[in-house]
């Protein structure tokens, strides 16, 4: 029979504090019995065995760490989220040492999948995403982070620092500088990626871009266009945006999000909506000869009833790093702030823009790699 007041979740956490204290490897039902000063047989009424509560605590620290990193990265991108990512983890292996070992505890592939750590590659691939890293080098770079960091985070937890200088918090700053530095040595670009690099190079002066609101989701079937260019419709997709922290995908294209929506459920703030959804600094990467580009975008727009209209947002057009063109876009949707105090606003979805929407001036340069960035909010 159950012992009243006692049940799986409230041991898991007991059972979790027992780790920090005691050390994880030190953690049994009976240890846990008498931490509860009851009988082993009343925790067997929710526990199988000692291996079940080990398999519970690590579940617990996998999803208690993965909020923490979660949190910390929230809003961040390149080296900037790479220090945050990193000091999350080594955070909390200093804090709770029984419950990150708890971490690591090799799990059955199902309970594995269905856990937390399926979380932590993906936070770990965003952080990626901002150093344009490709197959097979992001999957290495993966490797490699969880390598250093728990390599460096054992050792200092073990007492390998403690007698020398500099300090351990001096190396693990200079650890971190030294990856990003070579996360973004990686992701220059490299001759063997163009085949065809020996073809003749387009006349620089005929090279420009446009805007164009959205039309259709990115999954439905587009002709090519007939202008005086011809032009091939390529879908954007989320392997081909960096700086986001998630993306979700909506009946009208890919709607690129700066926090996580764990975040965002959190802290249901109208003002806070808005600002995580503006895609400045959210980046369409690709390479090609093309000497026209045109990217499909659908912006909201924020006005304020009695005030000024905010001028569009602005389109960054770089090739090879270098700023090349900027444009605008007319029309879209329209959020109009009916109320300064509460921020209550109306929302007024937006049609295409009518035939002959501006176009980018002319740019004298060109090259096989580019970006479009969304440079103001829109």
């Amino acid at each position: 029979m159950a012992r009243a007041g006692l049940t799986p979740e409230r041991l898991t956490v007991a059972g979790a504090e027992l780790a920090d204290e005691v050390g994880f490897e030190h953690v049994t039902v009976s240890a846990l019995a008498r931490r509860f000063d009851v009988k082993v047989a009343s925790l067997y009424s929710h526990l199988k065995n000692s291996h079940d509560l080990k398999t519970r605590i690590a579940l617990y620290a996998l999803e208690e760490l993965a909020d923490r990193v979660s949190d910390a990265v929230a809003g961040r991108a390149g080296k900037d989220a790479l220090a945050a990512f990193a000091d999350a983890y080594r955070d909390y292996a200093r804090e709770h040492p029984g419950r990150y070992d708890a971490a690591r505890l090799r799990l059955e592939p199902e309970t594995a999948a269905a856990s937390a750590g399926v979380r932590h590659s993906q936070m770990t691939r965003a952080i990626l995403r901002g150093y344009d890293l490709t197959e097979p080098d992001q999957t290495h770079a993966v490797r490699m982070l969880g390598g250093v960091f728990h390599g460096y985070v054992s050792l200092e937890l073990a007492g390998g620092f403690d007698h020398s200088a500099p300090d351990a918090r001096e190396s693990w700053t200079w650890i971190v500088d030294s990856l990003d530095a070579l996360l973004r040595n990686r992701a220059a670009p490299r001759t063997d990626l163009f085949p065809n690099r020996h073809a003749p190079v387009p006349d620089p002066s005929a090279i420009r871009c446009r805007t164009r609101p959205y039309s259709a989701p990115p999954d439905q079937q587009v002709e090519a266009m007939t202008t005086e260019h011809d032009m091939i419709t390529t879908p954007v997709t989320t392997d081909m945006l960096r700086g986001f922290l998630e993306v979700e995908t909506t009946a009208r294209g890919l709607l690129p999000h700066r926090l996580p929506a764990r975040a965002r459920r959190q802290f249901p703030d109208d003002q806070l909506v808005v600002a995580e959804a503006q895609p400045s600094g959210v980046r369409v990467v690709f390479r090609t000869r093309a000497t026209t580009v045109e990217l499909d975008t659908l912006p909201t727009k924020r006005v304020y009833r009695g005030f000024p209209a905010i001028p569009d947002g602005v389109y960054d057009l770089l090739v090879d790093g270098r700023l090349t063109a900027q444009t605008t876009v007319i029309g879209g949707n329209v959020r109009t702030v009916t109320d300064m105090i509460t921020q209550a606003s109306e929302l007024r979805e937006g049609s295409p823009a009518p035939p002959g929407s501006p176009s980018c001036r002319p740019v004298t340069r060109t090259s096989r790699s580019g970006s479009r960035t969304p440079r103001s909010p829109s």
